[in-house]
């Protein structure tokens, strides 16, 4: 639509990791290794960046499914 928006570069990764594995489970697991590398994170990090990806793009909301125990 024409818009702009400002993302923060762990959000950045976790859309471009979308869009590389689409209609494939991600596990937080695998998405910690790959966004957050070696960093240490909360685990409900991922859940909270992946709610702010979906609060700017709602679109998201059909396309982003949280899978239980699973991931994404």
């Amino acid at each position: 639509d024409g818009k702009f928006y400002e993302l923060e570069p762990i959000q950045t990764r976790i859309i471009k990791l979308f869009f590389e594995h689409a209609d494939q489970l991600l596990t937080r697991k695998h998405l910690k290794e790959v966004v957050w590398k070696d960093q240490e994170i909360s685990p409900r990090s991922i859940d909270a960046q992946i709610s702010k990806l979906k609060k700017k793009f709602p679109d998201l909301n059909d396309m982003i499914e949280s899978v239980y125990g699973q991931g994404y």
